[in-house]
């Protein structure tokens, strides 16, 4: 697909889009300048997933974008910035009956963590766009999240990949198309503390689905504040996950214990 100046290129349900910025005739043209033609399906793949990663290419997960990327040696921290919009959202039927419901979210803003072998999902709320990174965050009203970040969503596919952008893509289908269950998480301290937050899921659907503005409705309700910025939590979390495995933790102790310095346990660090 191509509009203007860009190119789109969709694969696997991402979109990718080229910067505006080309050297040579077209976006297509300048990245593919060293394949022969005609172009081979999977040559040209193979392409747009290396320039996705080296930010060649802009990819978007789902309808989000990446808004802040981190990395290191054996660590990624993403968050994908999602506008208002109308998912379709599943439920366990014992949780409600008719097993999925259509909802309005405000934008959601989805940290990735993506490890050695791991990968979490912590999700929050704005009701505008972010402008910086020292802008807040506020806490979701959904279920089976915490602040310690999603119990629920299997990621299991996302850590099974090689390629940063598949890992977050697969990430990114793991929280929209996850299964929610009784085990309530932020859904009960939302109605008790949003003002005007609906009391049940049947009354969040019928608001998202018959109100004309669902955008302004959504966006119009004082979530709960987490008091920390965009910068703050990606921080918090590249630290929590630094030390992914018990052993590794214990090993950094013993070594602060030998150098005679001082240290602060907590179990925050620990997965």
């Amino acid at each position: 697909m191509r509009r203007l100046d860009k190119t789109y290129v969709v694969h696997n349900g991402i979109v990718y889009t080229t910067q505006n910025v080309v050297t040579e005739g077209t976006p297509i043209e300048a990245l593919y300048a060293d394949l022969e033609k005609p172009y081979r399906m999977e040559d040209v793949i193979e392409k747009i997933q290396v320039a996705a990663e080296r930010q060649v290419f802009f990819p978007s997960f789902d309808g989000g974008h990446i808004v802040y990327l981190e990395q290191s040696i054996a660590h990624t921290l993403a968050c994908i910035e999602f506008e208002p919009s109308l998912r379709r959202t599943k439920f366990d039927r014992s949780l409600y009956v008719g097993g999925s419901a259509v909802l309005a979210f405000p934008y959601v803003y989805l940290f990735i963590y993506i490890g050695s072998g791991s990968t979490a999902l912590y999700a929050y709320y704005r009701n505008t766009p972010i402008q910086t990174l020292d802008d807040e965050l506020f806490e979701t009203n959904l279920w089976n999240m915490y602040r310690g970040g999603n119990k629920c969503a299997d990621t299991s596919l996302s850590h099974q990949q090689t390629g940063l952008i598949s890992q977050i893509g697969l990430a990114v289908y793991a929280f929209w198309d996850n299964t929610y269950t009784e085990d309530h998480g932020l859904w009960r301290d939302a109605r008790r503390k949003v003002p005007h937050h609906p009391s049940s899921i049947s009354g969040w659907a019928f608001r998202s689905n018959w109100l004309f503005n669902w955008k302004k409705y959504i966006t119009s309700f004082e979530w709960t504040p987490t008091y920390k910025s965009i910068g703050k939590l990606a921080e918090e979390f590249m630290s929590r996950h630094r030390y992914s495995k018990v052993s590794d933790f214990e090993n950094v102790i013993q070594k602060l214990k030998r150098e005679g310095r001082e240290y602060y346990e907590s179990e925050d660090w620990l997965d």
